[in-house]
């Protein structure tokens, strides 16, 4: 893996921690406001993949209700791939 690109998979993993730990704390929220505060296109990028990570994870879900996409936490990712694996 380049240096590029072990940087960018840190960028993705330390987003997916942040949107886990917005989760927490509110249980729901608007997809946009995890977007909000990318100051660069990478943000955005890395934002989005760490989103459908968690979202292949079953960690998250995504809704669309009334017009309004919301992500809602599901469950930590190691609780995820202990269920897969039983």
């Amino acid at each position: 893996m380049t240096t590029c690109g072990a940087i960018k998979l840190l960028e993705c993993c330390a987003k997916a921690a942040e949107i886990l730990r917005r989760l927490l704390l509110d249980g729901v929220l608007r997809l946009r406001k995890l977007f909000e505060g990318n100051r660069t296109r990478s943000e955005v990028v890395a934002t989005f993949l760490a989103l459908l990570e968690l979202c292949r994870q079953k960690s998250v879900s995504l809704a669309s209700e009334g017009g309004e996409e919301t992500v809602t936490f599901l469950q930590m990712p190691d609780e995820a791939g202990k269920e897969e694996g039983e």
